[in-house]
């Protein structure tokens, strides 16, 4: 049984596309952000039950804490206001057995408390060869919405550099052929992709595996569902962090960087004698969070409870 904690019944449906296969012992409550949260009555009553949670804290919010219910809410001002109250409350006088959260930090998982991230549910692409690797077409490519303003920084960066190296990058997915075609030097190429514009995502896919690197900026949140689109075929490039994942992503099987210093990084990683292994490792990574092996795992963390 799933409840969600919005009565209006809102939640983040890419999240949902998980929630909705796990095998439950006890029922899920569900709790993503809305600006418009009413708290579900359906949950008076509950006892033993498992709380996922999938809520952002805004792109320039800084976590130095895990936002926990019914402990530290009133640190989260977009949570403690309104029934978001009404919802604390409740988990503090009826906590959880077991806490799934997507912004956690590793200094706060514990036995009760577990990482969580977006499903990968894109189809499986072959490991290229060494050689088909290093033969890519294009050395860098990203898609990117405005969820955080530091994409915008970037892809202003990645023109900036350019200009600085006398390459052309490319920003327009209608012209990438031919731009392939008919550029010389290096291959750059920044996609805005806003919500009114969006493209199927297996089009982006055959960039995206013709790329060396993909990078993967957080959004409103930082784990988004690009990070589990990026490694499907090209090594990852995002942000170095501290928080929690059910399974790492560290420097064997991505590429890390710090914030300010993403083109300087980029740079090194093409350079990076590594980078076929990274490719590799990466791959296998994600694989890991197709529902068909990341299931059993949070099944496994529910039945032990």
């Amino acid at each position: 049984m799933i409840i969600v904690a919005n009565k209006t019944g809102e939640v983040d449906s890419a999240y949902h596309s998980l929630v909705k296969h796990i095998n439950s012992k006890y029922p899920i409550v569900m709790v993503s952000w809305s600006e418009n949260f009413v708290f579900n009555d359906a949950l008076l009553g509950l006892k033993d039950y498992v709380l996922i949670c999938f809520c952002e804290y805004g792109w320039d919010f800084k976590i130095i804490d895990t936002h926990i219910w019914g402990k530290n809410s009133e640190q989260f001002k977009r949570y403690y206001q309104s029934d978001w109250i009404k919802f604390d409350n409740w988990v503090k006088e009826n906590p959880p057995k077991i806490l799934f959260k997507r912004e956690l930090l590793k200094k706060d998982v514990s036995e009760t408390v577990k990482p969580i991230e977006y499903p990968c549910i894109l189809p499986i692409c072959n490991i290229q060869t060494r050689g088909e690797f290093n033969n890519r077409p294009i050395n860098v490519f990203q898609y990117w919405g405005r969820s955080n303003e530091n994409r915008i920084r970037i892809h202003g960066e990645i023109w900036k550099h350019a200009f600085e190296k006398g390459f052309q990058p490319c920003d327009n997915i209608y012209y990438i052929n031919n731009y392939l075609a008919e550029e010389k030097g290096e291959k750059w190429i920044t996609l805005w992709m806003p919500h009114w514009a969006r493209v199927e995502m297996s089009n982006l896919l055959v960039f995206n595996g013709g790329s060396k690197l993909s990078l993967s900026w957080s959004g409103a949140g930082f784990k988004c569902f690009r990070t589990m689109e990026s490694p499907v075929n090209s090594v990852m490039v995002m942000h170095n962090n501290n928080f929690s994942w059910s399974f790492d992503w560290d420097e064997t099987n991505c590429i890390l960087s710090d914030n300010g210093t993403e083109i300087e990084t980029i740079e090194l990683a093409l350079k990076n004698e590594n980078l076929y292994d990274i490719y590799v490792n990466g791959m296998l990574n994600v694989n890991k969070y197709r529902l068909e092996n990341y299931l059993p795992h949070i099944e496994k963390l529910i039945n032990e409870r």
